[in-house]
């Protein structure tokens, strides 16, 4: 058997293997945003209302202010409120993507300060956030199984 006088190697194939895999993009979960500008939102709106209350009193602290001296806060106020409560209706329908965002979701509507520990039925938005929630584990729970 004559021996083989060239050594069969594929330099290109070998080259592409060495390569190493391009890292990979870490998962962005939309629900930190979205609770985030909520929370920037809502506090917005809650700095307001004292200074709309005490706008609302006359000099001596005793009865209201004319309503034609409050018309720019008033609007403020209600721009502010308004945009807080869009932006809580937003965070509840946003499904979260890891086990993370759903913990941290359920985490914030419990427990943030302004709003939290409530019963179900009771509140407009957090109902709502609740059944998003769930749903969004049971798809993450059945992808990882």
């Amino acid at each position: 058997m004559p021996k083989a006088t060239r050594v069969h190697s594929t330099p290109r194939r070998t080259a592409s293997l060495r390569k190493t895999a391009p890292p990979a993009r870490p998962i962005v979960d939309p629900i930190f945003a979205a609770i985030e500008n909520h929370k920037k939102l809502n506090r917005a709106w809650h700095d307001l209302c004292p200074v709309l209350e005490a706008a609302e009193l006359d000099e001596e602290g005793y009865g209201p202010r004319p309503a034609a001296d409050l018309t720019a806060l008033r609007r403020n106020e209600d721009h502010a409120h308004v945009a807080a409560e869009e932006a809580a209706w937003k965070m509840a329908r946003t499904k979260p993507t890891t086990v993370a965002g759903a913990s941290a979701m359920l985490s914030f509507i419990a427990t943030n300060p302004t709003n939290g520990l409530f019963e179900l039925g009771e509140t407009r938005w957090h109902e709502t956030a609740f059944r998003t929630v769930t749903a969004a584990l049971a798809k993450i729970t059945r992808q990882v199984a």
